[in-house]
């Protein structure tokens, strides 16, 4: 439908709703839709990352460590 809307040249941007996966945000991204509503653990997924829980479990020790 985006796309639909798009070569139209219509202002009008799609919302999806109701996504309950990550990688359902790539799908939609691919298809043209840039906004999307997400529920809090949804988006809780989508910003996490190893690397960074890592990281900040490190910083975390080493300021203990210094007190």
């Amino acid at each position: 439908m985006q796309s639909i809307l798009t070569a139209q040249r219509s202002p009008v941007q799609l919302l999806a709703a109701s996504i309950r996966e990550p990688e359902e945000l790539e799908v939609l991204g691919a298809m043209g839709i840039a906004a999307a509503t997400l529920a809090p653990p949804v988006l809780a997924k989508v910003v996490s990352s190893e690397a960074t829980e890592r990281a900040a479990a490190v910083f975390g020790a080493d300021a203990r460590a210094i007190q």
